[in-house]
């Protein structure tokens, strides 16, 4: 891995430590300078893209945080997925989005496959949603997370005639333990009067 880019962007974020913290995760990772636009992304570009880079809850951190200091354009649509992010990693995101008044411009979350998240990831997204901190999310995807009855009834309590579009909750143990989790998932679709696509494959449904 080359880190020949890096150093075009040292005199320009030095005064950012956030930054450099991000340097140092890309660094420790061995990541290639593809996250870099993360930082510097041209006008319009509101993505914060990451999928599959294996990035730990620190390291997440070090991306937003210098991601918040040095970028003109919001983060709208985050594509987490396929890293090994906790809910400790996450709870930073929504409270870290929300100083940089970004959080309710969030249009897009995709938060698949990553194990170790659980109850408190969801019960974070229940309060997001149930305050009306992110108006805008049209989409929400939590393929192969553990999800729990329990957690199940959390998240509906905030699903109440959002504008979500696309909900992924396939491979997420639905119907695993009773029928409680299934029989929320009924009622979402009934309050998400916006809901065009809802994947619920790979679950425990076949004996319902």
């Amino acid at each position: 891995v080359s880190y020949t880019p890096l150093l075009l962007y040292t005199k320009k974020v030095d005064r950012y430590p956030g930054c450099l913290a991000f340097f140092e995760a890309v660094r420790s990772r061995g990541l290639p300078p593809t996250p870099l636009p993360v930082l510097a992304a041209p006008l319009g570009v509101n993505d914060l893209v990451l999928s599959h880079k294996g990035l730990s809850d620190r390291e997440l951190e070090a991306i937003v945080t210098g991601a918040v200091e040095i970028r003109s354009q919001p983060l709208k649509r985050l594509f987490l997925n396929g890293n090994s992010i906790t809910d400790r990693g996450f709870l930073f995101l929504p409270d870290r989005l929300e100083e940089a008044e970004w959080l309710d411009l969030v249009e897009f979350i995709d938060l698949s496959d990553n194990i170790a998240l659980g109850t408190d990831t969801i019960r974070s997204f229940g309060r997001l949603l149930q305050e009306d901190l992110v108006p805008k999310l049209v989409v929400l995807k939590l393929s192969g997370i553990n999800i729990t009855d329990y957690a199940y009834t959390i998240l509906l309590e905030g699903l109440d005639n959002e504008i979500i579009e696309e909900l992924d909750l396939s491979y997420t143990a639905l119907g695993r333990w009773s029928n409680q989790g299934p029989i929320c998932v009924g009622d979402m679709i009934l309050r998400l009067q916006h809901l065009k696509v809802l994947d619920i494959s790979g679950n425990h449904l076949n004996h319902m």
